[in-house]
């Protein structure tokens, strides 16, 4: 058999499986393929998430001895909702727990019309959701990061080190700097930047750069994104900055090369070295990213992983770029979402109220 990677799991019991076992017999290896099959419904996280509420459940039956897990039905499931109703549960919870308990009734192969989520059920349910909603706090954006900050950045910390003083370079402050572009420019995620090796950049004969993300929050099928940095006249020019930082971290675009491209630092004597085969933890990224937006006198309140991604929407909606236009760059599934992550200044109000109504 192929040799996988270790992926997330549903947390099922023995009663859970018996009706994969039933199908692929006494087997271990076909028992490990089904279970691989059946985690790969939904993307790691999700399956997480879903842990979770499954965990719940199974020790709200566990603790009650008029309920059963082994045999749960809209009793239990209605009583672990009428239960969880009582205490401050958000949406994100009430979001999951139906995907998550209906993922055991498929692992054990329970008939639609013998379903757990009977009327009663989904009305229970659907009251908690609608409770959670008015409670919820205001949502706040993130901020977009702010354009001066990024071209400051890119004065004080890289380019008045080019090209002869290269090693001056703070490592540390590049790999933010570069991370602001590539997710403003390809309007990424965190986490689809973090993915990224040398090896899934492209350098194209007319100069251009395709990046091919292997995995992004939007693409749980696993096919894949390409971004496209092209050649600008501005010293946020996401192509040279590419072609700086490759070189600065000793990185190729080839397609041998596994090296990270947010990459751990260690130190050294000689200072701050690349760990190319280890990555970077989010939190700290946070955290650092920060302290160079207030080092460069910018304030860090509202800054988040999104800001970066949030401006690479915002520029180009107020310069005149289309919804749709940038709904294919973002490779999102619908024209709400650039609209979710723009922010929304007054003039650009202001100007969208002129087109609209005069």
């Amino acid at each position: 058999m192929t040799k996988r990677k270790k992926e997330a799991q549903f947390d099922l019991r023995d009663e859970d499986l018996e009706p994969m076992k039933d199908i692929v017999g006494e087997d271990a290896e076909l028992l490990k393929s089904a279970r691989y099959l059946f985690n790969s419904q939904v993307a790691a996280g999700t399956i997480t998430s879903y842990n979770r509420i499954i965990a719940e459940f199974r020790s709200f039956c566990d603790e009650d001895e008029e309920l059963s897990y082994a045999n749960f039905s809209a009793r239990e499931v209605g009583r672990f909702i009428v239960k969880n109703s009582t205490k401050s549960r958000g949406e994100a919870f009430w979001g999951a727990v139906k995907p998550a308990i209906e993922a055991l009734q498929k692992a054990r192969n329970v008939a639609a019309e013998n379903t757990a989520f009977t009327t009663v059920v989904l009305s229970y349910l659907a009251g908690a959701k609608r409770r959670a909603a008015e409670n919820r706090p205001p949502v706040k954006k993130m901020v977009a990061l702010p354009e001066e900050a990024l071209v400051k950045a890119l004065e004080e910390y890289i380019y008045r080190y080019v090209p002869d003083d290269l090693d001056k370079i703070c490592l540390s402050k590049f790999r933010t700097i570069f991370r602001w572009t590539i997710c403003k420019f390809t309007m990424c995620r965190w986490d689809g930047f973090d993915y990224l090796r040398a090896k899934h950049f492209r350098l194209t004969k007319e100069g251009s750069i395709f990046i091919d993300f292997p995995m992004s929050k939007g693409d749980q099928t696993g096919k894949g994104k390409t971004g496209t940095l092209v050649s600008r006249e501005h010293i946020s020019n996401p192509v040279a900055l590419t072609l700086l930082y490759f070189k600065v971290f000793d990185m190729e675009m080839d397609e041998q090369d596994e090296s990270r491209i947010n990459c751990a630092l260690r130190y050294t004597k000689g200072g701050l070295v690349p760990k190319k085969n280890q990555g970077f933890s989010y939190n700290a990224g946070v955290k650092q990213a920060k302290r160079l937006l207030e080092e460069m006198g910018f304030s860090s309140i509202g800054y988040g992983e999104s800001s970066a991604k949030r401006a690479g929407v915002t520029e180009p909606l107020e310069r005149g770029a289309t919804v749709e236009q940038i709904q294919l760059v973002g490779g999102w599934k619908t024209p709400g979402m650039p609209l979710y992550y723009a922010q929304m200044n007054e003039q650009f109000k202001i100007d969208l109220a002129k087109k609209m109504y005069q």
